[in-house]
């Protein structure tokens, strides 16, 4: 990755980074002013804030593993095994998030009962986006880690798929 790519990219990071602080900070607030607000869902507020902000705390997690990964493309490392470490902690943070979102919608339809259609969609997309993960992270990871990680593998050069992982190059 060139210099103007893998600053741009780590420009991006960083507001991404400082707009889920913000969020994080304006969380409790809007919480206890729609508790305010309507009261039939205050006793809800405060558990559901903290649930946000621990899924905000899991997408921080997976921007810093991207960082770290984007200075490994910078120093031509990225297929190093200690690439792998970063591909995990980025797996294990999104399978966190959307499992803690799916739980927040869980409660929300069979508990509590409120949330109507959005909700079941919300849990209907949850519940999509972890199996999509824990499947990626079945097979791409485990064929990575199977294969000698150099550039051939990922590069095409014996396959004629450029740019795309052997794996997927079927």
């Amino acid at each position: 990755m060139s210099t103007p790519y893998s600053t741009a990219l780590r420009a991006a990071l960083s507001l991404l980074l400082l707009g889920s602080l913000i969020v994080q900070v304006a969380i409790p607030v809007n919480a206890k002013s729609a508790g305010e607000v309507f009261p039939e869902i205050e006793p809800l507020t405060m558990p559901y804030a903290i649930l946000a902000i621990a899924a905000i705390v899991g997408v921080q997690v997976g921007l810093i593993a991207t960082w770290r990964l984007a200075s490994m493309v910078s120093k031509d490392r990225i297929f190093d095994k200690s690439a792998l470490k970063w591909v995990d902690l980025i797996l294990v943070a999104l399978i966190g998030t959307t499992a803690l979102a799916a739980a927040v919608f869980v409660h929300l339809i069979f508990i509590v009962q409120v949330g109507g259609p959005p909700a079941l969609l919300g849990l209907g997309g949850a519940w999509h986006l972890e199996c999509r993960c824990c499947c990626f992270s079945r097979s791409c990871v485990a064929c990575w880690s199977r294969r000698s990680t150099t550039a051939a593998n990922w590069r095409g050069s014996s396959n004629g798929h450029q740019g795309r992982h052997r794996c997927h190059a079927r």
